[in-house]
């Protein structure tokens, strides 16, 4: 078997059950859909954006073979002479919204989220013998684009104190008349809650206080429009699957039911 072969062998093996993550049902046309055309690919790689990877510098192989020695899912994609990871293969029917606050200042910046999300999200995941799948060694990629430039945030919508709302991830797609979660955001510390979430980031530090009614306001809308992708939406804290954060803060409680 030829290294192409076996590369398209394993370019979407289903027959693998992973150890952690729980057994994911995606239809057929799903794990085809975020996967750019040769063309597009061409465009992508001629622009140098950093998730694509030559097959004569870095063989994939060793990188397959690792993954599957844990028997984890994999979504190598290989686009003609090149390849990368495919973070978004899992995503899920969209069910939750998770809401986050920076606990910082109220000045930061889009980009300067994005820079730190990549040190401390991506750089350290890259950085880590974890086989699920294994990239250790390779270029922190996302596979995320937004505006044309490569995201590592994590959240889909970031709101200000004063109510501005500034998009992140492409929050979702419709597959087979099903509404799921388009780019798969790393906030919640849980994956399977990840797959099926949107993320809602609120500038400032709530951990004592309750956010300023601009900003309160500005959340109820989003979340209002995304009822009518799901009007069983649930609306909760990041806390509630992360144990070691009380993010987005104590009061959380006494204003969910503004936003929700």
């Amino acid at each position: 078997m030829t290294k192409e072969e076996m590369i398209n062998k394993y370019h979407s093996s289903h027959a693998f059950t992973p150890i952690v993550r729980p057994t994911v049902t995606i239809p057929p046309s799903l794990t085809e859909l975020k996967r750019p055309t040769v063309d597009q690919a061409s465009l992508i790689i001629k622009a140098h954006k950093p998730y694509y990877y030559s097959k004569k510098e870095i063989n994939p192989l060793p990188y397959i073979d690792a993954t599957l020695a844990e028997k984890r899912n994999i979504w190598f994609v290989s686009i003609g002479n090149y390849w990368y990871v495919d973070w978004d293969a899992e995503r899920l029917p969209f069910r939750t919204v998770v809401i986050h606050h920076s606990a910082g200042p109220n000045n930061v910046t889009v980009a300067e989220i994005n820079q730190g999300c990549k040190e401390s999200l991506y750089a350290k995941r890259y950085a880590s013998g974890n086989n699920d799948p294994y990239v250790k060694g390779l270029e922190p990629h996302s596979g995320h684009m937004v505006n044309g430039q490569e995201s590592f945030l994590p959240y889909h919508y970031i709101v200000y104190p004063d109510g501005t709302t500034k998009k992140g991830l492409s929050p979702l797609i419709s597959i087979n008349g099903v509404w799921y979660v388009d780019q798969v955001g790393w906030h919640a510390g849980n994956w399977e809650i990840n797959c099926q979430s949107l993320a809602i980031l609120l500038i400032g530090d709530y951990s004592n206080a309750t956010p300023p009614p601009a900003q309160i306001k500005a959340v109820k809308k989003i979340i209002n429009g995304l009822k009518f992708f799901n009007p069983e939406l649930e609306v909760a804290p990041h806390y509630q699957f992360n144990s070691q954060t009380n993010c987005p803060g104590s009061t959380f409680e006494q204003w969910q039911s503004e936003i929700s």
